[in-house]
């Protein structure tokens, strides 16, 4: 399948390609044509051992919590959420790209028994570890880009955000993110019809002209689902929250 490329080049430092028209992460920032496995945190900065070190343990316990949650799953037979729970620690897996080097070793914790586990609470532990980690990995963006602008540690930060796509992470539960039963969609919100017009519009422009996979804008249509998504949740009495949850 032929691929347009989108080249971005920062600071003459790095490039990375972002693919459009197939459903593939966006590549990494290099130097010098080389990809970087290693990303080495100065031991003499408190603030930047901190921060990366807060992110690798929120990564650590994430993926720890997946793995509970699919095995979880998998023990009562429950084979669609095994799936969601398996691509997203996928995803989380091909987020970051590199080794940490200089941060302390962080071990996941202990393994716990799923005997009379209860799935809600599977649940909601993974999703908080998995807002703790995309916050940690937010305010380390927001550390280089304070500190090192346009360096490549800023690139390489910004970049794992952009791998970690939104819609290959669920709630598992319909009702946490559906509203519920008793909301009705009676409210005419301005705010809620002008990010469904503008979510609308992306989706429709990211079909392309043929309206099939060869021509669909992949990062169009990331963006309005986290568009449709905010919209369900900050807004679930508006008249467009059904056509936005559907």
């Amino acid at each position: 399948m032929k691929r347009e490329i989108i080249k971005i080049v920062l600071a003459g430092v790095a490039v990375f390609s972002l693919p459009v028209g197939c459903n593939s992460k966006p590549s990494e920032p290099r130097v010098k044509g080389k990809l970087v496995r290693i990303l080495a945190v100065s031991r003499n900065n408190p603030a930047e051992l901190a921060a990366a070190t807060s992110v690798e343990a929120a990564r650590v316990n994430y993926d720890y919590r997946l793995k509970v949650l699919k095995s979880y799953y998998y023990k009562v037979g429950n084979m669609d959420k095994y799936n969601w729970a398996r691509d997203e620690a996928d995803n989380l897996k091909t987020a970051q790209t590199f080794q940490w080097e200089g941060l302390p070793k962080i071990e996941p914790p202990q393994g716990e028994s799923l005997e009379n586990a209860d799935e809600r609470l599977l649940v909601e532990y993974a999703l908080s570890a998995r807002k703790t980690y995309v916050n940690a990995v937010a305010e380390l963006a927001e550390f280089y880009d304070r500190t090192a602008p346009g360096s490549y540690k800023a690139l390489r930060i910004r970049n794992m955000q952009m791998r970690l796509f939104p819609e290959r992470t669920y709630m598992y539960f319909f009702d946490a993110e559906i509203p519920r039963k008793e909301l009705k969609p009676v409210e005419v919100v301005p705010e809620a019809d002008a990010l469904y017009a503008k979510a609308l519009k992306l989706h429709n422009s990211g079909k392309g002209l043929l309206r099939t996979f060869i021509t669909t804008d992949y990062n169009k249509q990331r963006q309005a689902l986290i568009h449709f998504r905010r919209l369900v949740n900050r807004w679930p009495n508006s008249t467009k929250v059904a056509l936005a949850a559907y």
